[in-house]
Parts: structure tokens; sequence; C-alpha cells
């Protein structure tokens, strides 16, 4: 079996020249498990070819985590490709139609996996063109997608319901409902996204942004029916969604002005929110950020958000990346360039924080960080000001799909 190219890794001395002038830290799990087409037990949820990433954490009750991960044929699983990013692999380029299936699966509190089954979506509607651009500005081969991307998994502790953030060029949110076939709750018969639950953010919100609303995070549930919703770091963006009735409201904005700015890239984009922590004697929501650098190299930082309007950004942490280990990776120091974080959760008794990610859009992990250790990473901000964005009036989010 082929590892990944030399274009998927970066080791940490090249980080270092990379960064010269900034702290990048290389981040090693105490604990690390992957799920992907290398794993026995998944075979029937990964056609050959596909591959299974980018996954979503959230804890369901006292003794098991739900994790939901994208399944893709379009993926950079190892093949002959020599990793030029200025051309599309063979294997890609033949490809008409990206299929994207999520599939729901449970994990232990040991963090081991015990169950998977595919998500029931109405994938009909959800169908795309999409044009590739490639980052020398040459044109790619064009396809349809088909099927929802960089879902964000929420339990709404209310009701113990599990929500799902989601895109396809616009942001959807909708419930996940789930059956299981065993007394214990530890297997799962199905899971399907609720067609009747489901809102779409419309194109008029977009709150200073020029590129497709996506990356939407849940803040925090305030009832069964109420959420709060996290868009974007900096500026720090949050909005309110009644789940009822669609009908939003512009909460707060802010921009903090000592966190970096990178030019000419997405930076800080919502990758996974939130977990109440303690930093400094201060209630937070402690949360990922990830900065896009280009396509294929992303990097990572913490930030913990004030836990009360105006939820500005008051603590952050240096760029991260974790150490690589996944099936196909570099056994060397560094890390594994296109690395995703989607979700985040905290074990108080065990000290630690749990983050779930992407890795090179092939496999999902789940990595256990101490506690101290992310605490220890932090920074505080200056203090945030507020910011009036080109917010669409109050109405609804966005018309409920058709089943």
């Amino acid at each position: 079996m082929h590892g990944y190219p030399p274009s998927f890794f970066a080791s940490s001395s090249q980080l270092a020249v990379w960064f010269s002038n900034l702290t990048v830290l290389v981040i090693q799990p105490s604990s690390l498990t992957f799920l992907g087409p290398s794993v026995a037990g998944l075979e029937h949820v990964i056609p050959d070819h596909y591959g299974l990433f980018n996954p979503s954490l959230a804890r369901m009750t006292d003794d098991k985590y739900l994790v939901v991960a994208r399944v893709s044929n379009w993926n950079y699983c190892p093949s002959s490709w020599n990793g030029d990013w200025n051309s599309t692999p063979q294997s890609l380029s033949e490809i008409s139609l990206q299929v994207n299936r999520y599939v729901a699966a449970l994990l232990d509190l040991d963090l081991r996996f015990r169950s998977v089954v595919p998500i029931e979506v109405s994938h009909h509607l959800y169908r795309q063109k999409l044009q590739e651009v490639w980052p020398d500005g040459s044109l790619g081969s064009t396809r349809i997608i088909e099927g929802i991307e960089d879902a964000r998994l929420s339990r709404n502790p209310f009701d113990d319901s599990m929500w799902m953030l989601f895109g396809l060029r616009t942001a959807y949110i909708g419930r996940l409902d789930l059956d299981s076939c065993s007394e214990s709750g530890m297997c799962l018969e199905s899971a399907r996204l609720n067609d009747s639950t489901v809102w779409s953010f419309p194109e008029e919100w977009q709150p200073g942004v020029s590129h497709a609303v996506k990356n939407l995070c849940v803040l925090v549930f305030q009832s069964a029916d109420v959420v709060l919703i996290h868009f974007k770091v900096n500026p720090s963006v949050v909005l309110q969604l009644k789940l009822t009735t669609g009908v939003w409201t512009p909460v707060a904005a802010s921009v903090s002005p000592s966190l970096q700015h990178f030019d000419g890239v997405h930076a800080d984009r919502g990758g996974a929110c939130c977990v109440d922590i303690i930093v400094e004697g201060l209630t937070t929501f402690l949360g990922v950020a990830h900065i896009k650098f280009n396509r294929y190299f992303i990097m990572h930082r913490f930030f913990a958000l004030r836990g009360k309007s105006p939820y500005d950004v008051v603590h952050y942490s240096a760029l991260f990346c974790l150490q690589a280990g996944g099936a196909f990776s570099s056994s060397l120091v560094g890390c594994d360039t296109l690395q995703f974080v989607a979700g985040i959760e905290r074990d108080a008794a065990e000290g630690s924080v749990i983050v779930s990610y992407g890795v090179n859009d092939c496999e999902a992990a789940v990595a256990t960080v101490p506690e101290a250790v992310v605490v220890g990473m932090l920074t505080s901000t200056e203090r945030s000001r507020r910011v009036d964005l080109p917010f669409a009036s109050r109405g609804e989010a966005g018309a409920r799909l058709q089943k």
C-alpha cells in the first residue's frame, strides 16, 4: 500500500522555516483512534476507492460518543498520484459525479469503535455543479457534487436530540434521528437526517464575507427549541435560531485586534465549537478555528469565547497541528498538511479535551489532549471591540426543504 505523497506532510523543521516569525506547535495526542478504509468493521460502509474523513464528535450519554463522518469517492487516499497540486489525480479527473455520503459511528468512553451505520439523507436535495480551479489559476474538471459536506454534530442537552450543521454551497441545520439495536444503546440500527427539521441559511446572510456560508457551529443550546450558532472567529459572529420556526436573530459580532491576520487566506473559520471550560477564573466556550493557507494546507488554533454576551474571543493559542499518525502517514515528527478539526468534547473526569479531525481527506481521527496542555497554550487577547456587520433583516432562516 502506498503512503501519502510527500506534499501531504510537513516536518517540524519545515514548519519552523515556513512560520519563522510565529510559534507553531506540533501536538502529540495522549491517545489516538483512527477510523478509515484500513479499519476492520467499516468495510460495509466504505465502498472501494472511497475515503472516510472529517469526523465530528459529540458525547451522547455518560457511556458513549457519536461520530459522524463523510464517505466520498473524492478523496486523497494513497494512489500512484505524485502529490502535485497543480494537476488533478488521474483517478479524480475521471470523476464526473462526486458522491458524498455520511455515516454515524458509536465510540465507547475509551474511544473504541463499537458500531456504524450509513446516515439516510435525501441526497437529491443536495446537488451542485463545481468547476475546479487549481492553485496556478488553471481550470480543472467540472463535476456534480451530490450529498452534504462539512457536518458539525452537537447534542441538545434539553432533550438529548442530535443536530447537524452542514453545507453544500450554503449552510443547513437539521436533526439527526437515531435508532438503537440493543438495550445498552451501544449498537446503532439506523440513522437519518430528518428532512422536516432542516433549515437552510439564505445567500443574503453572509456577514462580511464573499465566499459561501459554511463552517457554522453550535455555540450552545439555550432550550430545546433555541440555539446560538457561531460563525467565524475573527470577527466572532453569533446568531440565535429558533429550531421550530426558523426565525433567526443576530446576537453579537466582535473583532479581536491581537489575533494575527493572515492575508489571502480563509483565516480563523469555524472548525469545532464549543465546550465549557474555565480559563484564568473565567467561564468560557472553548473551540478550534482552522486557518486555511491554501486549499491543501490547514493549521488550527484553540480559542475561548466569553461565556456570555457579547461572546467575544478572550483567549487564543498559537497555531498548531497534530502529530501525524494515520495508517498512511509519515512516521517522522511533523503533521499531515490536510488536517480538518470538526468536533470537540471535554472529558472533565479524565482532565482531557477530545478533538475529532480528518486526515488528508482519507481518514478520520479522534485524539485526546490533556486539558492542562490546552489551557497552557492559551494567551489573553486585547479587549475585543464590537462591530456592525451587514446582516439581512430579521426573518426566517430559510425555506424548509421538501421531502
